[in-house]
């Protein structure tokens, strides 16, 4: 993962943060994250994408629906209800 590091703006660093959980990968980070910025590290720490990445079930998101953009993934969770998705 970039986020916080090569000149990645935040939504950039957002975006990559989503895509990572939606794939159910393993997460490396390519920084050093004692000179991670707070905003970085929001987005590192946010328990909802942590939860959707961990989901017992494994399963990776599948593209939906594409003509162009915006693509649509959809991922199966074990409990959907588990996370709150609120602000």
């Amino acid at each position: 993962m970039l986020i916080g590091n090569y000149g990645l703006s935040l939504d950039q660093s957002k975006l990559q943060m989503a895509l990572w959980a939606i794939l159910a990968a393993p997460l490396y980070m390519s920084n050093d994250l004692r000179n991670i910025r707070p905003e970085h590290k929001e987005i590192l720490q946010n328990t909802r994408i942590i939860a959707v990445d961990q989901d017992p079930l494994g399963i990776q998101g599948r593209i939906v629906y594409n003509v162009r953009f915006p693509l649509t993934i959809f991922k199966f969770l074990s409990s959907p209800t588990k996370i709150e998705f609120t602000d």
